[in-house]
């Protein structure tokens, strides 16, 4: 790589270190940061029997093939519409037109990403304490499960570069690109549905025996899932065979990029300038313009006064993504079955609803209200104040009960529930959900000046501790008393439910002068 784009690198690091120490609010959170991670360590490390009875670890490297395959083949598949870029906008203004070679701005894109990947899933190193109480591994095992989950988002990105430059131009290319995609994703697939249901009476035992076999030779997801296997285990040969492969890999697209006539300049400026545009937008409220615009109805015919809000808001959730859900939303709803079946006997209900409502946590967001808050129409609409923040709300309200059966039932009824104590656990965790919502309508309400995303987040988790104590209490109260209706879980989730329900009105009702003053957010 050019010596200047080295010089480059080092200084854009020297300097983000300066920076870190040259403000006062990044080492409180840096220190805040540390104790949490110390309290993950502390509380997985407190609870270890003396005599414990670990997991099988072949589970976890195939839970870890499922996560990294997800990622990987989710950010590849964006390679066929929107693409992926290795650059921000200042290395487009000044990188590509500079006396810089392709291949030696490349590898600079290259580096610079490996870096941010690194730091995309560092939400993993708080999961220590179940994963060492459940596996036993240690917080370096941590490290390398987190590794992995990087190459397999870096491995993505730079796959989704390559089709899109080499696609973009071309409709036959990009037929062909999508039919190879889709035909080895069905013939892995039938394989290995065929196996589990050749094998229904052991299903677990073959799916894991199947990720820790053949699955390991798919591509990518199957490499690092097998070198963190080794990593795990002790064993080299796995290690090296799996990160030898990804090193292929990374260095065959490489080769094809920097190699061929196609000047990918062109294709990443575009993807670049749309990535910058929507994170502008979505600083300052607003969304960016998509490139495709799902119609249907064209107009609201619907609703009078403060509720047009709410249907205005189903109306442009419909044309924005037709599978009312969010991507992740389906994600974190199969994570939490399957942790469910994993510890139906050991935590049984328990230990999934608590996973479940923590999966849930990362899929919390102020919907679109946030994007209403910086434009004028909100507050000229003759309404009370809380009517015009319920209903701007209210869109929120679908989403929770579709995502309360598709989530909370299925969990419950793998963990062996009865249908009134299944119905009082999705009840609970369409509560929870609502506890979040109403979380982040209190921090926009006391902090809607803050700019920085990871204090928004600490003080988030604060939110959420202090405003989830009073159901905690009143369970804990109403079971610990003997005050018990039907059974113990369903007494537990109905007062979970009535006490969160309630909290979360009480704290939106609280909050809702911040829609009779526009001067509150129209900073």
């Amino acid at each position: 790589m050019n010596g200047a784009l080295t010089y480059l690198l080092w200084t854009r690091l020297k300097n983000g270190v300066l920076r870190f120490f040259r403000k006062p609010s990044r080492l409180i959170l840096a220190v805040v940061f540390l104790a949490l991670i110390g309290f993950t360590v502390f509380a997985g490390n407190a609870d270890t029997p003396e005599f414990p009875d670990y997991r099988d670890l072949r589970e976890l490297c195939a839970i870890a093939f499922v996560f990294y395959t997800f990622v990987f083949l989710t950010i590849s598949y964006n390679g066929f519409s929107k693409g992926a870029t290795l650059f921000a906008m200042p290395d487009v203004n000044f990188l590509f037109a500079g006396p810089f070679s392709r291949q030696s701005v490349l590898f600079y894109g290259l580096i610079q990403q490996l870096g941010s990947s690194l730091l995309v899933g560092v939400f993993l190193l708080f999961q220590y304490t179940m994963l060492h109480t459940t596996y036993g591994i240690g917080y370096s095992g941590l490290i390398w499960l987190l590794a992995g989950y990087s190459l397999s988002v870096f491995c993505g990105q730079l796959t989704a570069m390559v089709i899109y430059t080499k696609t973009a131009l071309s409709a036959r290319r990009r037929r062909t690109a999508r039919i190879v995609f889709f035909a080895v994703l069905a013939v892995a697939a039938a394989a290995v549905f065929s196996v589990l249901a050749a094998n229904r009476d052991a299903l677990l035992g073959t799916a894991v025996a199947l990720a820790s076999g053949v699955l390991k030779f798919f591509p990518v997801s199957g490499w690092l899932s097998a070198a963190v296997g080794g990593m795990l285990s002790g064993s080299a040969a796995p290690i090296l065979s799996g990160l030898a492969a990804a090193a292929v890999y990374v260095a065959l697209l490489v080769l094809w990029i920097a190699r061929s006539d196609d000047d990918y300049y062109e294709d990443v400026y575009g993807i670049t300038e749309q990535n910058f545009r929507t994170r502008e937008a979505a600083k300052s409220g607003r969304q960016a313009a998509p490139s495709k615009m799902r119609r249907g109805s064209a107009t609201l015919d619907r609703g009078r006064g403060a509720s047009v809000l709410f249907y205005k808001h189903c109306l442009e959730n419909r044309r924005a993504n037709p599978l009312v859900l969010e991507p992740s939303s389906y994600i974190f709803i199969a994570a939490s079955v399957g942790f469910a079946f994993l510890m139906r006997t050991e935590g049984g209900i328990v230990a999934g609803f608590a996973f479940a409502v923590y999966m849930r946590i990362f899929g919390a967001m102020l919907g679109r209200l946030q994007r209403e808050l910086v434009l004028p129409y909100i507050y000229l609409i003759p309404e009370p104040p809380f009517r015009k923040l319920f209903w701007a709300l209210a869109e929120a309200l679908p989403k929770f009960a579709l995502n309360a059966v598709l989530m909370y039932v299925p969990v419950a009824l793998i963990c062996g529930l009865s249908p009134a104590e299944t119905a009082a656990c999705a009840l609970a965790g369409f509560a929870f959900d609502c506890l979040f919502l109403a979380s982040y309508v209190l921090i926009e309400r006391l902090f809607s000046s803050m700019t920085s995303k990871v204090l928004s987040m600490l003080v988030f988790f604060a939110a959420i501790l202090v405003l989830g104590i009073p159901g905690a209490a009143v369970a804990f109260l109403l079971c610990g008393s003997g005050l018990i209706l039907i059974s113990v879980p369903f007494t537990a989730f109905l007062s979970l439910a009535a006490a969160n329900l309630a909290v979360a009105a009480v704290t939106v009702f609280a909050c809702r002068n911040m829609l009779a003053y526009a001067e509150l957010n129209l900073q």
